[in-house]
């Protein structure tokens, strides 16, 4: 019976590891990267999830006429114009690290700044009450 469940647990992460490398990475490009919740458009364009950096690794794992679907998490997705990405080998980890968090501000805005290994998909909100900024940093 213990052998048999160190052979299961033996094979586990290569299966997770197979199913990582099965996906396309692409990495953003260009000033004003925007996620969107949806597929939908109007005259205003698709629902903004937020807005990206440049260079940030994403993960594709479905594609439509204009836009690629990218999982920001087991249980998120996005949808991303296919004109902001690039096609990378980079080849998805099963986990990142971050090793430094900074928060500060000036007289014009206030910054958070996450140093991790690689730029990651993420999504910030500021909150009223309380006064606060929130970052979601996924995983992939």
């Amino acid at each position: 019976m213990n052998v048999r469940l160190a052979c299961f647990c033996f094979f586990l992460p290569l299966l997770s590891f197979c199913q990582l490398a099965s996906f396309r990475m692409v990495r953003t490009k260009g000033a004003v990267v925007y996620l969107e919740y949806g597929l939908g458009d109007n005259r205003l364009g698709g629902a903004k999830m937020g807005y990206l950096d440049s260079n940030v690794l994403l993960r594709v794992v479905d594609s439509a006429d204009n836009d690629y679907k990218v999982q920001l998490s087991l249980q998120h997705h996005a949808y991303i114009p296919k004109s902001f990405c690039q096609f990378t080998d980079k080849a998805a980890r099963l986990y990142y690290l971050s090793s430094n968090v900074r928060v500060f501000g000036d007289s014009l805005y206030d910054y958070v700044s996450v140093s991790m290994d690689e730029r990651l998909p993420y999504k910030s909100q500021q909150t009223i009450d309380p006064n606060g900024i929130v970052v979601d940093i996924y995983g992939l």
